[in-house]
């Protein structure tokens, strides 16, 4: 799901920029801009995620529980900063009071007991699987890739020399293989089939 993707997006970028910084740097600080599910409202639907490691979502989890729900009145999620979450290296680092937001709006808030059980039993909750159905009706586009795709296209049309376009050209390519691109991609029709 796009949060666990813009998540590995942002990490491949710290270990990018220890090759790479400028690069890594101004590709970072875009996506800052436009991860709008790495948000303590949105980091929620990763709950759904069957693909994400079972620790993972059930720490994810574990930390929404354990917030109190003061998600009543929220407006639309807020845009990161890079100030505040460049330390945030995993999705629960990205949940909070907030995140009950979208339990509150499918109202289920109140029998969400299953996010204390182990994964194998959240789809035993009606609950869950109401929330499980909303969530793969959400409309996804595949934002992540068309911004990098932008990103690119604008670092290497900045570029006046050849071997400056050639090094961010390399520079993308390794990022893709740190990124392990060609599996993220494969997750993504598994997400609607």
């Amino acid at each position: 799901m796009v949060p666990k993707l813009n998540l590995n997006f942002l990490n491949g970028m710290k270990e990018i920029q220890k090759i790479e910084s400028g690069l890594a740097d101004g590709l970072s600080n875009s996506l800052y801009y436009h991860s709008y599910y790495l948000t303590e409202e949105l980091v929620v639907v990763s709950l759904a995620d069957g693909n994400l490691d079972k620790r993972k979502r059930e720490n994810l989890a574990a930390k929404i529980y354990s917030s109190s729900n003061k998600a009543e009145n929220i407006d639309k999620p807020m845009l990161r900063s890079k100030d505040k979450d460049d330390l945030k290296t995993n999705l629960c680092d990205f949940a909070g009071e907030k995140s009950w937001k979208i339990l509150n709006d499918l109202e289920i808030s109140q029998d969400c007991d299953w996010l204390i059980n182990p994964i194998e039993e959240w789809d035993d909750h009606q609950s869950f699987r109401d929330f499980k159905k909303f969530v793969s009706c959400l409309a996804c586009v595949n934002d992540t890739s068309e911004r990098e795709i932008k990103l690119i296209q604008d670092y290497v049309g900045s570029s006046m020399s050849e071997s400056k376009r050639q090094n961010i050209l390399q520079s993308t390519h390794k990022n893709r293989s740190l990124l392990k691109y060609n599996e993220m991609t494969k997750e993504i029709p598994n997400l609607f089939f």
